[in-house]
């Protein structure tokens, strides 16, 4: 079935059908082995369903083959007739110191050759490799750059206790969150985002809560309501710092970490 979705998946970018940036992602988790969600199963099927007549001409239309044109025989070519060796006189006594300096400038060129590709191949460098850094660096700018409605295409269901069970199944996922700013530590770029809330005369919380690495933005208060978009990362600790060493004394309980794409604020 994964072949069979692939295959899909393959077909559809090669003919531009679809998103190409949610096709991307669920071609890759079908190659990494990780999985792949109901909703974009269906989204696939739909596409396939859509331009099936495309699909299915493409196909035959690649199937076919043609004779191959017959290769015209070779014509012989006509033998050339002998040309007489010219007669080859002796040279002149006075000639030969020229032949001998004729003979050192050749030299002095054909050395001169090679040590110029000797100094061209020392002066060629090896391509430098893209840190994985690096990648990862542009791969956030262009999530930055990403209108809402492309985030929300590649945004993935969650569930938090399921999140908290499995997160190696959400690592690297988008995810559209919605809730309420706990405590925020702007000396590192982080807050504590409770969600699941409901909101009327009085917002109540329950025990739904995940750290967000804030995008730039560490003006965010307590209590302030932020909805959008965050990717994914890890379970982190929670906990806090001693008075005395001003060392971090874990609790041992982990909730989501998560990095900020793109957030705004309702009550603000």
């Amino acid at each position: 079935m994964v072949n069979s979705l692939l295959d899909d998946v393959n077909e559809l970018l090669r003919l531009s059908y679809g998103e190409e940036n949610r096709l991307q992602d669920i071609k890759r988790r079908l190659e990494d082995g990780l999985t792949v969600y109901n909703s974009d199963i269906n989204y696939l099927k739909k596409l396939v369903e859509q331009h099936k007549d495309e699909t299915q001409e493409t196909a035959e239309s690649e199937s076919t083959t043609t004779e191959p044109e017959p290769i015209p025989e070779p014509i012989p070519e006509p033998i050339p007739e002998p040309i007489p060796e010219p007669e080859i006189k002796p040279a002149p006594k006075k000639k030969s110191s020229k032949k001998k300096k004729v003979g050192i400038a050749f030299g002095v060129i054909i050395l001169s050759f090679f040590v110029l590709i000797a100094i061209g191949s020392s002066m060629v460098k090896e391509p430098t490799s893209i840190s994985p850094t690096v990648i990862e660096e542009r791969n956030k700018n262009l999530m930055y750059e990403m209108s809402d409605s492309e985030l929300s295409s590649m945004a993935v269901d969650w569930d938090y206790k399921d999140m908290l069970r499995n997160p190696e199944n959400y690592r690297g996922e988008i995810i559209f969150v919605d809730g309420t700013v706990f405590n925020t530590q702007r000396d590192i770029d982080l807050l504590t985002l409770y969600v699941n809330c409901e909101y009327g005369n009085r917002v109540i919380c329950d025990s739904d809560r995940m750290f967000v690495d804030v995008n730039g933005i560490n003006t965010w208060l307590e209590d302030d309501q932020l909805s959008g978009f965050v990717k994914v990362s890890k379970l982190s600790e929670v906990g806090r710092l001693s008075p005395t060493t001003g060392e971090f004394v874990g609790s041992g309980d982990y909730i989501p970490r998560t990095n900020e794409i793109k957030l705004t604020c309702s009550n603000c």
